[in-house]
């Protein structure tokens, strides 16, 4: 029960639930910009376990105009990005690719259709059908549909009395950090979800207009830009976005930094798409869809590291005839997992809840066709 209560209440975090402003704490939405090269820069929240996640955005200059991976999860978030590139230059936005269709990575959309007419929104076929799921749409077929859901007062209250009895069992704990931890769910309650309600009133739902199913190579003067989806990953429209001659790999939510996702996630395939991305892509750079920037690829080999570790002692569960939550307490990954957190409590906590529940319940549910 406690452990259902962990991924219950890391899920209604991660995907960003209401509540009620006190002004003594800053803008969630302020981006950083790093820059890569003299033509690309990537857009950051460098607190990356700070509520509401925010994707990260990469600008990509070219001899007439830009490319933008991912729109970041707000119109306020994109603006920042829109500025920025109107700072660096004159050139318009003439594609943004959507990576995959989680909102904190395409609800900025609008603003660069709005800022740049004629800009064209790439994906995945998966990720526009993601992003057109009616309001109601529930389960499997949800999609982006969240975005209503937390304006019922029901659904706001029953998340407040459920962040209100957890807030109880961690001060009883008294795990070292919870501390830390507490300010992080007394901000992301009392400032941060206001703000991101007041964003979501202002969402106009922008889906792409070009799909990709395997690969679209783009030449934008010498630059060579490939998109290419090499298999299911944390979504099943996942996709890459590829530079040969920079040799920068952006991974959207396939690859996040410090703390992987995996709510949405096909575990199998996604691991052999891992495995595929470091044998077949020849990368020198490597941007996260959340996180820290990576300069080889170490963090996708843990990756694959920690999803072995997983699917194999899933499979010797389900040989065993174990139930799901017998499975949970089965699976062992502490060495491994101390590679992600070093032993941090909050960062211990969002591993639990984002990626390791996660990815064993969708383990099992393939492997026993649930």
């Amino acid at each position: 029960m406690y452990k259902s209560k962990i991924l219950f209440i890391a899920a209604l975090l991660f995907l960003n639930i209401k509540i009620f402003p006190q002004p003594k704490y800053a803008d969630p939405f302020t981006f950083e910009f790093k820059k890569i090269s003299e033509s690309i820069y990537v857009a950051w929240r460098p607190d990356h376990l700070k509520q509401i996640v925010e994707g990260n955005s990469i600008i990509i200059i070219n001899e007439k105009d830009v490319v933008v991976v991912d729109a970041t999860g707000s119109p306020r978030g994109a603006r920042q990005i829109v500025a920025k590139i109107k700072e660096l230059t004159d050139k318009p936005v003439r594609y943004l690719i959507n990576t995959h269709g989680h909102g904190d990575h395409t609800l900025g959309c609008q603003e660069f259709v709005k800022s740049f007419p004629g800009c064209e929104i790439i994906s995945h076929p998966e990720t526009r059908k993601y992003m057109l799921a009616p309001k109601g749409s529930t389960g499997a077929v949800r999609g982006i549909a969240y975005v209503y859901e937390w304006q019922t007062e029901e659904g706001i209250n029953a998340r407040k009395k459920s962040f209100a009895e957890y807030k109880e069992e961690i001060k009883k704990e008294a795990k070292p950090g919870y501390e830390i931890f507490l300010k992080r769910i007394d901000e992301f309650l009392d400032h941060d979800m206001e703000i991101r309600r007041q964003e979501y009133m202002n969402v106009i739902i922008t889906p792409p207009t070009l799909t990709v199913e395997n690969k679209l190579t783009l030449f934008r003067g010498e630059r060579e830009i490939q998109i290419r989806f090499l298999g299911k990953g944390d979504t099943p429209g996942d996709i890459w976005v590829y530079l040969p001659k920079e040799k920068i790999l952006c991974t959207g939510d396939a690859v996040v930094h410090p703390i992987p996702f995996g709510y949405t996630s096909f575990p199998i395939e996604w691991l052999e798409t891992l495995k595929k991305v470091r044998a077949e892509i020849n990368f020198d750079i490597m941007i996260p869809g959340h996180g820290d920037i990576h300069y080889d690829n170490k963090y996708i080999s843990l990756l694959i590291e920690v999803m072995e570790s997983i699917q194999k002692q899933v499979k010797e569960a389900v040989e065993k005839g174990l139930t799901l939550e017998q499975t949970y307490e089965y699976v062992n990954i502490s060495d491994i997992e101390n590679k992600f957190t070093n032993g941090d409590y909050e960062k211990t906590f969002y591993f639990e809840g984002w990626f390791k529940q996660p990815n064993i319940s969708n383990t099992y549910n393939e492997m026993t066709k649930k």
